[in-house]
């Protein structure tokens, strides 16, 4: 099923036709504001094996600064990968980071990276950043937006190129296209479908319906959340002592 498809079919099983420009095209009207928050939903309900993703990002020698999009959820993990060797970076809070890196990073010398730390990346006020010297750190610009980014540092500087390798929960692509799927699209239509009317219901006509609605949408993800167990625990025998 593709965006289109579940346009349509939310608008069937709603009754607002007015959310659509009309039932030949099914083009949106305001049907995909609650296709996109139901999705928006479902990802913090319930984690699948398509929930987790990998990033393959390029850091060029001497840098220590990463960000990307992606609508990442949770960093479970980074490599850093050489010619050489892959190295798994242990995590520590930006706070930790900065105690323990108080030198400008021109004075930091060249070492393997040891540690990563998610970056505050919203910039308030950033004419005198980086005035007097560089240090670790990692904030845009304050006419820069970061609401839709994720970003990290890593420390030291990294004194050749590697790829860093981000692992973590990722949500599914937002749809927008009459032509998208994603995984729940095309796995589970109709759980997302119950997302977006309970959406809808939250909206507009009070507590009695979208109640309902949660409640079957909550059976549907027990469900869902039962597969993937059973999926996990096939073929482990005897956990490791």
């Amino acid at each position: 099923m593709n965006l289109v498809q579940l346009r349509q079919k939310f608008v069937e099983t709603s009754g607002r036709w007015e959310l659509v420009v009309d039932t030949t095209d099914w083009a949106d009207a305001g049907a995909d504001f609650y296709i996109q928050a139901g999705q928006r939903l479902l990802e913090g309900l319930v984690t699948t094996r398509q929930s987790r993703g990998n990033l393959y990002l390029p850091l060029a020698a001497g840098e220590y600064q990463l960000s990307w999009q992606k609508s990442c959820r949770v960093v479970e993990s980074v490599f850093l990968e050489t010619s050489a060797a892959r190295t798994q970076l242990d995590k520590v809070s930006l706070l930790e980071l900065k105690n323990a890196y108080t030198s400008p990073v021109a004075s930091l010398g060249t070492e393997s990276p040891l540690v990563y730390a998610l970056a505050d990346l919203r910039g308030i006020e950033t004419t005198a950043k980086n005035s007097l010297a560089e240090y670790l750190d990692y904030s845009f610009d304050e006419l820069v937006s970061s609401a839709d980014y994720t970003g990290i540092i890593i420390a030291p500087v990294t004194p050749v190129a590697a790829v860093v390798t981000i692992s973590g929960l990722f949500d599914q692509y937002e749809l927008t296209d009459d032509s998208d799927e994603n995984y729940w699209t095309l796995r589970h239509p109709g759980l997302l479908l119950k997302c977006a009317l309970y959406e809808l219901e939250t909206f507009g006509r009070g507590t009695a319906h979208h109640k309902s609605w949660m409640d079957a949408i909550q059976v549907a993800v027990h469900n869902l959340e039962r597969d993937i167990v059973e999926e996990e625990i096939a073929g482990v025998d005897q956990m490791e002592g």
